[in-house]
Formats: C-alpha cells, sequence, structure tokens
C-alpha cells in the first residue's frame, strides 16, 4: 500500500500511467474514493503523463490526526509530497477544494509547480456565490449518503469517526484564504482556469483571475460544479492540451483594433 509521510503524519497515494508527473488534487470530503475524478484519473494517465493521486488528512484512505485542518498546511504538505516523493516540479490539476489547496501551493511554492489547472473554485469569498457556514451546517446535519458509504468503506479510522472528520472540515470552509487577486502578477507559472457556466464561482471573478496572474488563462464550459463528472469528454481534452502546451495562442482570434 503506497504511503508517504514528509513530516505531517501517514498519507495515501496511487499512481497511474508513465510520463511527465502530474499530481491531481481531489475535491472537498471523498478523497480519491468517490469516484468523482475516475474519469480523470484514467484519462490523463492515457494521455501520456503518470498520475498521482495522494489523498489529504482524514480523507480517503489517509487517516485524521490531531488538531484542526487548515488549506495552508495542506499545501506545505503537498508542496513537500512533489519535493520528496516525485523529486522535480509537477502539473497540478486541482479540483474544487483541492483547487482552494492548489492555489495555496501556487502561491505559497510556484516552484513546484510546473502548470496548473484549476476547476470550479475561487481565489477568495468575494468569486465564490455559496454560504460557507449554511453548507457546514447542512453537511454535518445531513451528510450526503455517497460520502458515507465512501467514508465507511474506506477510511481507516472507522464509520464512527465520520463527525469528528465533517465537524474539522466544515470548520476549515469558514477560513478560506483570501487571495488578492492584485497580487497573483508575480505567478508567472501557467496557469488555466475552468469552470462550468452555471459553476458556484462568478465568471467574472475568475475572468480577473486569469487577468491578474501573469500567464493566466480562463476557460468557461458548459456544466455545473459537477464538470469533472458531467463533462469530461470536454474537460478532460482541453486539460491536456494546456499541460502539453498545445492549445492556441492567446492571441488567436483577438480583435487586431483593440
Amino acid at each position: 500500500m503506497p504511503i508517504f509521510d514528509v513530516g505531517f503524519g501517514p498519507a495515501y497515494y496511487e499512481t497511474r500511467g508513465n510520463g511527465e508527473p502530474l499530481v491531481l488534487m481531489h475535491g472537498t470530503a471523498f478523497g480519491f474514493g468517490g469516484g468523482l475524478l475516475a474519469q480523470q484519473i484514467t484519462d490523463l494517465a492515457v494521455a501520456g503523463f503518470t498520475v498521482y493521486t495522494p489523498e489529504r488528512v482524514g480523507h480517503g484512505r489517509t487517516p485524521d490526526r490531531d488538531g484542526p485542518y487548515s488549506y495552508e498546511a495542506m499545501a506545505d504538505e503537498t508542496a513537500a509530497f512533489i519535493d520528496t516523493v516525485i523529486g522535480q516540479p509537477a502539473n497540478l490539476v486541482a479540483v474544487s477544494e483541492g483547487m482552494t489547496v492548489g492555489i495555496q501551493v501556487l502561491t505559497r511554492r510556484p516552484d513546484v509547480v510546473k502548470r496548473f489547472v484549476g476547476v470550479g473554485a475561487a481565489f477568495n469569498s468575494a468569486g465564490d456565490s455559496t454560504d460557507p457556514k449554511a453548507g457546514g451546517d447542512a453537511m454535518r446535519a445531513n451528510p450526503w449518503p455517497a460520502l458515507v458509504e465512501s467514508y465507511t468503506a474506506r477510511s481507516p479510522d472507522g464509520p464512527d469517526h465520520l463527525s469528528v472528520f465533517l465537524e474539522k472540515l466544515t470548520d476549515m470552509w469558514l477560513r478560506i484564504p483570501e487571495v488578492d487577486l492584485d497580487e497573483l502578477s508575480s505567478v508567472q507559472v501557467p496557469v488555466l482556469l475552468i469552470q462550468g457556466d452555471d459553476d458556484d464561482v462568478r465568471v467574472e471573478h475568475s475572468a480577473a483571475a486569469a487577468r491578474a496572474l501573469g500567464n493566466g488563462r480562463l476557460a468557461v464550459l458548459p456544466g455545473t460544479h459537477m464538470l469533472p463528472l458531467e463533462s469530461p469528454h470536454l474537460l478532460n481534452p482541453i486539460i491536456a492540451a494546456f499541460l502539453r502546451d498545445t492549445l492556441p495562442p492567446k492571441e488567436a482570434g483577438a480583435d487586431p483594433d483593440r
């Protein structure tokens, strides 16, 4: 069973494929056991990448640890994973809450990131249309049935620990880092932001973030927050093309009179 510990505690990961390293960062709660990212793992491996799937603390097959969760600590662990396990800068493909963690990797440790794809999350609360407190209250009161099933089947902490995990997770939702878009110009890593046209992220926020980044781009696709599940046939080829640097240049199709 593949386990790594880079000074934070034991964590579970798997690899798939053979090629340039790519770290896939899962969304909230499930880890990789919920099946929501299966169509990204397989397709990106087939596209010629070695796909690493580390599971964050308390998620999936990674045991919980004492103390609260934080996006910053999860980002530091991800960067240490890249430093220690992979040993070279890696592509990051981050989805939903994984993107929130990934943004912290991007801004705190850009040296470990070759290219970054962020799907379905905002850089700060102004770009997010959801209410984290209401969402957390609802999650603790009525956890998603699929999450209960996945957690029961996979967590080394056992099903009785689910309430503790959810308390710590939803508490973290209230402490999402506020990234100032005006400070993103210093990030020169190539970044592609992707979201659905009816997502929880405001499109104008994503457009502003893409403009603010030193080397940012934006794709808005038909779909919702479940874009990786609902539209992999649209999403996955765009991700692969961006990571290979085969998308048309930003200038293509620009109005020459502007």
